[in-house]
């Protein structure tokens, strides 16, 4: 399934993950053993006329949690992307998801976790995030040792039991002009 078969069913809370090439992003994803080296999460601002056709994501990243178009990222982007969609039982929560995210732009990336979420030892802190950390304070939850999700627990998380990532883009044959 292509990002544009995707789109419609694309819902606020939903997670993006990611699978670069970088340096930084292979090192992740050794550690981790997972194909999986980010994560954000879909916002949908429908509301607004024009914008109700495009996909928002919300991500933490170097250096503040950002609100990017979808498909701005996949202009140049060389990676995998997969979507990972919410089960129906979170629907009820998607507005107050997408609120939550909205207040959270521009806090400070979590610099410090980066690190040590490799070992495991990074607690959800609300005032600064990784990518997954963000992910896990939205959705409300942890892993089951207390601590905040890698890339590589998201799909594994109970939330998702049943539910593989779905690839929506593939930008390894990408060119740039």
């Amino acid at each position: 399934m292509d990002y544009v078969e995707a789109r419609e069913n694309m819902k606020t809370g939903d997670c993006l993950l990611f699978s670069s090439f970088s340096p930084i992003s292979m090192g992740i994803k050794f550690f981790t053993s997972s194909p999986w080296s980010h994560a954000s999460l879909i916002i949908r601002l429908s509301e607004y006329e024009g914008e109700e056709r495009h996909r928002y994501y919300v991500e933490a990243t170097s250096p503040t949690v950002k609100l990017t178009r979808l498909t701005a990222k996949m202009m140049d982007y060389t990676g995998v992307i997969a979507w990972l969609p919410l089960p129906n039982f979170m629907n009820e929560h998607r507005i107050l998801m997408g609120y939550m995210m909205l207040q959270l732009i521009d806090k400070k990336y979590d610099y410090g976790s980066v690190l040590k979420q490799i070992f495991r030892r990074v607690s959800t802190d609300a005032d600064r995030f990784f990518c997954s950390e963000l992910c896990g304070y939205i959705w409300g939850i942890t892993c089951d040792d207390g601590k905040a999700p890698t890339p590589a627990d998201i799909p594994g998380l109970d939330i998702f039991k049943g539910v593989e990532p779905i690839i929506i883009y593939d930008g390894r044959n990408h060119e740039t002009d």
